[in-house]
Parts: C-alpha cells; structure tokens; sequence
C-alpha cells in the first residue's frame, strides 16, 4: 500500500508560493481543492489502523514489531505460551508413571516456550508427570502440530 504521505496535494497543486520575505511561506491550502479529499483519505487511513490495533497502542512497540517482522525475526505460531496440548506417547519415549490419556496414547502437557532457531521454529513442552516434582521437558518442531503434538481446545 502506497504511504499517504507520499504525494501530498501541495506537492502537485503548487499553491505554495514564497510571497515577498524569502523567511516566509504563504500557504493556500484552504483554498486547494484536492486538500479536503487527502485528508479524508488520512483519516479513514488512519482509523482503519487504529481499528487493527486497537484504542490503546504503543508507537514504540509497534516499530519494534515491524522492524523484526522486515528482519525476518517473527513467528505466527498455531499456538502461544500456556496452550495444553497432548503429545503421542511414542515420540517421548520412557513414559512410566507419566499422565496419559486416550488409553495411554498421549501425554498430557503444556507449551512453555516458542524458540527460533537459525533453521527452524521450536516449541518445549512441559508434560505432567505423576510425581508431582517432576516436570520433564521436551522440544518439537512446530511442524509436529497435528501430527504428534495436538492442542487441546
């Protein structure tokens, strides 16, 4: 999408026009005709914007966003930190005294973290155990979604 900003009504109606001092500029743009249809342009711009984003945004935090998104430093992962998820039994391996369900079939967890890696995105999965200190930890690619790593709705 091409930047409102890029070819203002002053720039190709040439109603600026230095009168006398060359310190002062006269600008005629009440009288442009092309000037109250830009600026409709920029408000509905910008309320579309604002429709995204929501009433209440952060600039700074959104730049940073953008400019990870152009450096190629962003995700749009099919699940977030705090999803459960059931994981096939057969890709954990050793699953004595783990909490299963589905007759023993999977393993009931959670996604604690999303890591990017130079070649591939990860998800690490915390899944239950019986014993109630241990935690035990594994990661998958985040292409294992749906195939042995489901997520519980």
């Amino acid at each position: 999408m091409k930047s409102i900003f890029e070819e203002k009504p002053c720039d190709t109606c040439n109603l600026d026009r230095q009168v006398g001092n060359p310190d002062r500029w006269k600008c005629e743009c009440d009288r442009c005709t092309k000037i109250g249809q830009w600026r409709n342009e920029v408000i509905i711009r910008c309320s579309k914007i604002e429709k995204v984003l929501g009433k209440e945004y952060d600039l700074e935090e959104l730049y940073k966003i953008v400019k990870a998104n152009k450096d190629g430093r962003t995700i749009i992962s099919p699940c977030k930190i705090g999803d459960k998820v059931k994981v096939d039994v057969k890709s954990w391996g050793d699953v004595w005294d783990y909490v299963t369900v589905d007759n023993g079939k999977f393993l009931i967890g959670e996604i604690v973290s999303i890591i990017k890696t130079k070649n591939q995105t990860l998800i690490k999965i915390k899944v239950e155990h019986n014993a109630k200190w241990k935690r035990p930890m594994k990661r998958y690619p985040i292409s294992s979604i749906g195939k042995t790593v489901f997520i519980i709705k």
